[in-house]
């Protein structure tokens, strides 16, 4: 897996990521109602991605992972 820092490029992928991680959370009954879905936001990855904070782990062309350097 390379990791990279995000850009707008990314975007899509790293909102498509996060909205199924919260699918999956949703399915899940170890978290309080509440908490399974809706962050980060998109404007809070958009504040990433141009702050040079957000980063993604990807391998064959395929968002793996997601990571938030602050």
């Amino acid at each position: 897996m390379k990791i990279k820092q995000a850009s707008m490029c990314d975007f899509e992928k790293i909102i498509s990521f996060y909205n199924v991680m919260c699918a999956v959370l949703g399915e899940k009954d170890f978290l309080p109602d509440g908490n399974k879905g809706g962050f980060p936001s998109q404007d809070m990855v958009r504040d990433a991605i141009y702050s040079g904070s957000q980063f993604i782990g990807v391998e064959n062309d395929k968002l793996l992972s997601d990571f938030l350097y602050m």
